[in-house]
Order: C-alpha cells, then sequence, then structure tokens
C-alpha cells in the first residue's frame, strides 16, 4: 500500500514539474520554431496526405522510401541508391501527422499525462522496493532511481538525436528536463517507502 502511496504522491510531483518546465521556465519554447510559411505548408499536406485517403494519425519520412514490393534487385539497389543521394542533399524531416484537429489541452489529455506520470513513479517504486536490500543508505536510493531516470532521458532522448537527427538543442534540454526535480523514491531498513523532491540543483532533499 505505502509503495502505490508512493507512486500516487510521485505522479502529482512529476505533474507539477511538467507544467514548471512547459509552461513556466519556458526553456523548451527555445528549441521548438514556426514555419516561416505555415498556411502554404499545411495546405500542401491537405493536399497531398488528407486527399490520398489517410484517416488515421501516421509518421512520415523525408526523405521515404520508395515500396520495394515488386521490384526487382537491380530495381532495389536502385530505389536505395536514389533515398540515399536525397538524404545526403537535404533536407530531412520527421513528420508526425493527424488529419483531424483537436482540442490543444482537452481535459483527457493531462488524465492520461497523469496517468502516465502515476505507472512510471509506481515502477520506479516497485524497483527501488526489489533492490533495497542490497542498496545501502540514502545517497545510494537515490542513485539507483536517479540512474533509472536518467537511463530513460539518455535512451530514449539519445537514440532519437542519434537515429533521428533530432536538434542538439532539443535533446538536449529533454534530457536535462528529468534532472531538476526528479522525484526519488526512499525505502528504510522496514521498507515503509516515502516519495521524495530530490533538487538537484540546489543539493538538498524534502520529504513530500
Amino acid at each position: 500500500m505505502r509503495i502505490v502511496l508512493a507512486g500516487v504522491i510521485g505522479a502529482i510531483v512529476l505533474f507539477v514539474w511538467g507544467f514548471v518546465s512547459w509552461m513556466a521556465l519556458g526553456w523548451h519554447n527555445t528549441t521548438g520554431g514556426v514555419l516561416p510559411d505555415e498556411p502554404a505548408v499545411v495546405q500542401v499536406l491537405k493536399d497531398t496526405v488528407n486527399d490520398r485517403g489517410a484517416t488515421e494519425p501516421g509518421v512520415y519520412w523525408i526523405p521515404g522510401m520508395a515500396d520495394m514490393e515488386g521490384l526487382d534487385d537491380a530495381e532495389k539497389e536502385a530505389a536505395v541508391e536514389a533515398w540515399g543521394n536525397k538524404h545526403r542533399e537535404g533536407p530531412l524531416a520527421m513528420l508526425v501527422y493527424r488529419p483531424t484537429g483537436r482540442e490543444p489541452m482537452d481535459a483527457l489529455m493531462f488524465v492520461r499525462g497523469f496517468v502516465l506520470d502515476f505507472l512510471a513513479a509506481l515502477l520506479a517504486a516497485l524497483l527501488l522496493a526489489f533492490a533495497a536490500g542490497t542498496i545501502s543508505g540514502y545517497v545510494g536510493r537515490v542513485a539507483f532511481v536517479t540512474g533509472l531516470g536518467m537511463f530513460v532521458a539518455i535512451y530514449g532522448e539519445g537514440m532519437s538525436w542519434n537515429y533521428f537527427g533530432m536538434p542538439n538543442d532539443w535533446s538536449l534540454v529533454m534530457v536535462v528536463d528529468h534532472c531538476p526535480a526528479s522525484t526519488r523514491i526512499v525505502c528504510n531498513d522496514n521498507k515503509n517507502c516515502l516519495f521524495v523532491i530530490h533538487r538537484k540543483f540546489s543539493g538538498r532533499s524534502d520529504a513530500a
């Protein structure tokens, strides 16, 4: 039961930090821009993607690889070479596309976000409870859960930076986003679990 409580408290901390990070600090605003002629780009997307029957969200690559079905070896080799030339020439893009709109900040989105925060915090609490017998001291517990967060940050954002070409500033902010108010679970020897807010930059930890 205490682990579930730790998950709930941790989810609240994560949810509040998400608001501070994205709405108050404004550092994410500096890593994403607005297209110079957005209406023209939107119209092209509607004319090419929507009008060809796309009704579900999808991910599109620019340049995209040609459909290889039905091609012989020589044609496949030519298609790959053509794709490589386009890739080297640029531009490169990964387009996450939804053919229809939706409310920008509907309540269901925040509910889903809180549920995901809870699941992440609960998983961290469970992993720390399983490993409690092999971790000694408060510092060890903080380091353990910090390591979990950094694993997610480096593997997720680092891989996107490496393979998908995400910009350096975007990737750096997303990685650092995991750190300043990251939540830490601390279990004492009786395995009574508490969530604490680890204030990375101030060097203080206050029990939540």
